[in-house]
C-alpha cells in the first residue's frame, strides 16, 4: 500500500462514484480503479462494493477511509507548520462557505487578501450548510463560514456578523405597499431553500415560533434561484439581505411590510482542536477588518 493508492480510494469512498474520485484526483477512470484494485489486492479485502449508482465501502472500506482521513489531515498540518516557516509567499487555504456567505460576503474579502498576498492560492467552494459542516468535519476545508447555529462540539466556531432575512416579492404583488399580516401571507405560496440550506432552517424555525405553516410552492438550490422566481412571480420569498442589494436597488423585488424579521448570526466553523495556519489567520484578519 502506498499513500497515493490510499488518497485516490480517500476520494472515491468522499465521492461516492469511482468517476467523480477520479476527476478529484486528475486520473483517468481506468487508473484510480486499477489502484484501489491493487489496494485491495495488497491488504487482502474488498474495500468497495460496487453498485449501479456508485459505489460504497465496505466495512474494510469504511476502517481504512477513517485512518486516510486522519493521515491526510496530518499531511495538511504538516504543510501548514511548514508554509509558516516560509511566512506568505507561499501556501494554501481551503475555504467552505454556504451560499449566502459564498456569494455574497467572501468574494471582496477574498480580492483583498490576494491583492496583499498574491502568492496564497486560495480556494473557495460554496455550498449549503450542512455540507459545509461536513467538509470541515472531513478536513476538506481549512475553515467554514455558516448560517446559524452549529449544534456539535466536533466544532469551534465564533460570530462573523449578524445578518437579516427579510420577505420579498415581484413589485406588482397585491401585498406591496401595504402592512401584511401572518394571515395575509398564508394565502400565497413561497419558494424556500432546499433541505441543509442554513436559511431554510432559521426560516422555517421563525414561522414555527410564529405559529405560520406557509404553503411551499416551490424548493431551489441557491438564493439567487429564489430571488429570481420571486422576481417572475412564482411566488414569495424569505432571503438575507446580503443578496439583495442590486435587486432591491433597481426593484427587481420589493421588502414586503411584515410584522416580523428574522435575525441570524454568521458563523465562522473550524474542527475543533486543529490549528491554524499563518495565511488563514491572516485572512481572518482581513475579513473581520471588513466588519469593524
Amino acid at each position: 500500500m502506498n499513500l497515493s493508492q490510499l488518497h485516490q480510494f480517500f476520494l472515491v469512498v468522499e465521492e461516492g462514484s469511482v468517476t467523480r474520485g477520479a476527476q478529484r484526483a486528475a486520473v483517468s477512470q481506468p487508473a484510480i480503479s486499477r489502484a484501489i484494485a491493487d489496494l485491495e489486492h495488497a491488504l487482502g479485502t474488498r474495500l468497495l462494493d460496487r453498485y449501479p449508482k456508485g459505489v460504497r465501502p465496505t466495512e474494510a472500506g469504511r476502517l481504512l477511509a477513517d485512518y486516510g482521513r486522519r493521515i491526510f489531515q496530518l499531511e495538511r498540518e504538516a504543510i501548514a507548520a511548514l508554509n509558516d516557516l516560509q511566512g506568505l509567499d507561499a501556501g494554501s487555504i481551503q475555504i467552505g462557505a454556504s451560499t449566502t456567505i459564498g456569494d455574497y460576503l467572501l468574494p471582496k474579502a477574498v480580492s483583498s487578501f490576494l491583492t496583499q498576498y498574491p502568492k496564497v492560492k486560495i480556494s473557495l467552494e460554496v455550498s449549503n450548510t450542512e455540507m459545509i459542516q461536513q467538509g470541515v468535519l472531513d478536513g476538506r476545508y481549512d475553515i467554514g463560514f455558516t448560517e446559524g447555529r452549529v449544534d456539535s462540539d466536533k466544532f469551534e466556531t465564533s460570530v462573523l456578523a449578524e445578518d437579516q432575512l427579510l420577505v420579498i416579492a415581484p413589485p406588482e404583488h397585491p401585498l406591496a405597499n401595504k402592512a401584511a399580516s401572518i394571515s395575509d401571507l398564508a394565502q400565497y405560496g413561497f419558494i424556500m431553500r432546499e433541505h441543509g440550506s442554513g436559511t431554510r432552517r432559521i426560516v422555517e424555525e421563525g414561522f414555527d415560533r410564529l405559529g405560520f405553516n406557509p404553503t411551499i410552492s416551490c424548493v431551489m438550490g441557491s438564493t439567487k434561484a429564489v430571488t429570481h422566481a420571486v422576481a417572475t412571480g412564482l411566488g414569495l420569498g424569505v432571503v438575507s439581505t446580503l443578496a439583495l442589494e442590486s435587486e432591491l436597488r433597481e426593484k427587481a423585488v420589493i421588502e414586503l411590510q411584515t410584522p416580523f424579521r428574522f435575525t441570524r448570526q454568521l458563523h465562522i466553523v473550524r474542527l475543533a482542536g486543529s490549528s491554524q495556519s499563518a495565511a488563514v489567520c491572516r485572512f481572518m484578519e482581513v475579513l473581520r477588518s471588513r466588519f469593524q
